[in-house]
């Protein structure tokens, strides 16, 4: 689009380009632009405001955040210069909102020298929480309990552990934990009863998916060595390009979320995202930001990270965009992208300068998924079917404590250690090959495939996981997600339940011979887990979606191995 000028940017639109500038004219004589900026919430409902009116202004503090938190240079020198002076580790605990922006952080920036290194727990899996505690010396780690609401059962289980191992190892075991929350929140009243000093208060007008402007977000930067003066000022510079001075035809962040809600209303809803090595961890970070705030009312905009767009196979459904950044160690040829535009796939080419450019796009894409919303005519701040797999959960560890039975469905399938549930009505239940074959072919144009696994955290997992995902889409032809549990269940599992119905959904679960007791509670990890699978798997199917679970055998990696040949030597 040659009307909108940013050098940062190319829109190759293709036919679509009449649509959008159509649009863009339409929203800037609504003065959409100016509007967000006054909090009117008519921008996103106008008429019947379903209650919405308050939950909606208290929800956009993250407009001006970046200059916000500039007040707050001195906290969080003194927090940086104090982690660099007593600690030689940090270990994030937080989920979704609260750690999906340290944890790109720390694939993108790495170490810094003489800083602690950042590691985000986000998982409830004892093998996950069994590597923390066996790395280093917890007596050298800071603690940083991460949640908005202080009432995250993960991340408080997490909390409620360290503490207790680091009480069993120190007598001030509380100098090792900082908190970052709401004032009045669940977790406040806990950590002043522990003793704990450093709380970080964050701006409660925040919605957590868009809070990496707060301390949630800058907290953990300024630990881990990330100059947060420097990140702020490339948010401040896109802010600033995003105010409600600018004409919408010239804002980023409206064109950008102008552009992918329109074309989603044109069937065009998985948004595929590919970029330069270096900045590709990023997409993690959108991914809950996207599917959390336009997965809802039967409408929803899937993101798809794609490392290797080079070898995709694009589809009728999609929108690429591609992160690139200036010096790539592995940079896509422009001529890819130019001939995936020709063949008819609108295409957004974002060119990043250096790695901190992330900050820029961090409030680029806040801005356009706001905008999305608008378009699609939904309330991009809530997540209205997240409490779902938390009640199954809840339900379930509850009567797993009364030693009370909880009905599992028997398997249909049992071969080599892995069990198959959840098929029914006339399928092909020969081998397991023939049931996984059956599942997959219900997929047809528009849907995608989604695998779960409820796995532990590390490199040979993540890479067994991209084989199953690789493999799954080559088989059938549909767009293909993967995803940690519980992780996802602060994310994407918004979409998977809120959407249109597309979804074909893989939980992989496996039988762990490895437990840690949660102090003070009659469960531990290897349950809670376990619970969360289950409970996700009901709420999916209470919600109609097409889903099944696999269950592994203790040696899991084997049993993913075996799962991933199984759909290999599927026929067709």
């Amino acid at each position: 689009m040659e009307f909108f000028k940013d050098t940062s940017v190319k829109y190759l639109l293709g036919h679509y380009e009449s649509l959008i500038r159509d649009a863009i004219n339409r929203f800037s004589s609504d003065n959409i632009h100016i509007r967000i900026w006054k909090k009117d919430h008519t921008v996103w409902f106008d008429g019947d405001f379903k209650g919405k009116e308050k939950e909606i202004i208290e929800r956009l503090g993250w407009l001006d955040l970046p200059i916000r938190m500039q007040s707050e240079y001195h906290t969080l020198t003194s927090a940086s210069d104090e982690a660099k002076t007593h600690f030689k580790r940090c270990v994030l605990l937080g989920m979704g909102g609260s750690s999906l922006a340290p944890f790109v952080f720390s694939k993108i920036f790495g170490k810094a020298d003489a800083y602690p290194r950042l590691t985000v727990l986000d998982s409830t899996h004892p093998l996950s929480i069994e590597s923390i505690l066996q790395e280093h010396d917890l007596r050298d780690t800071l603690f940083i309990v991460s949640s908005k609401s202080g009432g995250t059962i993960e991340t408080i289980s997490l909390f409620d552990l360290f503490y207790y191992k680091l009480s069993e190892l120190m007598n001030n075991p509380h100098r090792n934990f900082w908190i970052i929350t709401d004032r009045g929140s669940k977790l406040e009243p806990l950590a002043q009863e522990r003793g704990i000093e450093n709380i970080f208060y964050a701006p409660e007008d925040v919605g957590g998916r868009y809070s990496v402007f707060s301390f949630f977000g800058m907290l953990p930067g300024a630990v881990m060595g990330l100059d947060f003066q420097r990140a702020l000022s490339r948010a401040i510079d896109m802010m600033n390009r995003c105010s409600g001075e600018v004409s919408f035809a010239q804002n980023p962040g409206l064109i950008l979320g102008t552009v992918l809600g329109a074309l989603s209303l044109r069937e065009r809803d998985k948004l595929i995202l590919s970029g330069s090595p270096e900045i590709f961890p990023i997409t993690a970070w959108l991914e809950q930001l996207i599917a959390e705030s336009t997965g809802k009312d039967q409408k929803g905009i899937l993101p798809v990270p794609e490392k290797k767009l080079i070898s995709f196979n694009t589809g009728d459904d999609q929108v690429i965009v591609y992160f690139r950044v200036r010096g790539s160690s592995d940079p896509l040829p422009e001529e890819h992208l130019q001939n995936l535009s020709k063949s008819g796939h609108p295409v957004i080419i974002i060119q990043l300068e250096d790695i901190y450019d992330i900050f820029s796009e961090f409030y680029r894409w806040e801005m356009a998924t706001a905008m999305a919303g608008a378009v699609l005519g939904i309330n991009p701040f809530d997540q209205p079917n997240v409490e779902l797999a938390k009640k199954r959960t809840s339900e379930i560890i509850s009567a797993w404590g009364r030693k009370e039975p909880f009905y599992v469905e028997p398997p249909i399938i049992m071969e080599d250690g892995i069990s198959l549930y959840g098929l029914s009505g006339e399928f092909k239940m020969g081998s397991l090959s023939h049931a996984v074959e059956s599942f997959l072919a219900q997929a047809g144009s528009g849907d995608y495939i989604s695998i779960m696994a409820y796995l532990p955290i590390n490199d040979r997992i993540d890479q067994l996981i991209e084989d199953l995902r690789i493999v799954v889409r080559e088989r059938t032809g549909i767009v293909t997600t993967a995803s940690y549990g519980p992780r996802y269940l602060h994310s994407t599992g918004q979409l998977h339940k809120g959407d249109g119905g597309k979804g074909l959904f893989v939980v992989i679960t496996h039988k762990g011979d490895r437990d840690i007791p949660i102090p003070e509670r009659s469960y531990g990890f290897q349950t809670l887990i376990m619970a969360q699978a289950m409970g996700d798997y009901l709420a999916l199917k209470e919600r109609g979606r097409r889903v099944i679970r696999i269950d592994m055998p203790s040696e899991f990696e084997d049993g993913m191995n075996r799962l991933i040949n199984c759909i290999k030597n599927i026929e067709g």
